[in-house]
């Protein structure tokens, strides 16, 4: 079976009635609330908005899956190594502006994780993403948020992402 990148497409329903109709809660992260063993096999993780215009899927480019999948890869460690470096880029304010932290992309992973019946701790996740565990981050980088941020974090939480659990 030829299955669809996450960023192709984030779900496809089940063809019978009966699989389908136990995907009702499927959340917009690829997540469901139904339990594993009813989850659907072509759930795929977190779509992210993407303009119809952007080549993210194979038949809008001129490579091969595997290759659009390196290279989506590629840009994600690219992130995380970026991420990694700024240790001066507190996540309160990441979120703040674009709706996303650190965090959220070790959730991300593990509902892909998830997705395809893999196991991956949030603590995993974290250690990934942070490239260390996640309590020493805190107590090396992680500042007390001030009053403002905490209030622009309130004023942007219907912005945040939906997997961060904050909307």
């Amino acid at each position: 079976m030829n299955r669809p990148s996450s960023f192709e497409t984030a779900w496809r329903p089940p063809q019978d009635e009966a699989a389908l109709n136990k995907t009702h809660l499927i959340l917009r992260s690829g997540v469901s609330r139904v339990s594993k063993d009813e989850a659907p096999l072509e759930m795929a993780p977190f779509r992210p908005h993407i303009p119809s215009k952007a080549h993210w899927t194979q038949e809008d480019t001129n490579m091969d899956e595997k290759t659009l999948i390196e290279i989506q890869a590629d840009a994600f460690r690219g992130l995380v190594k970026h991420l990694q470096k700024r240790t001066d880029a507190q996540n309160i304010d990441i979120m703040n502006t674009a709706g996303f932290c650190r965090n959220c992309l070790s959730k991300w992973l593990v509902a892909a994780a998830e997705a395809r019946d893999v196991d991956l701790s949030p603590d995993e996740a974290r250690e990934m993403i942070y490239g260390m565990p996640y309590d020493e981050y805190k107590s090396k980088y992680q500042e007390k948020a001030s009053d403002e941020q905490m209030e622009k974090f309130e004023a942007s939480k219907p912005l945040h992402a939906d997997i961060s659990g904050h909307n």
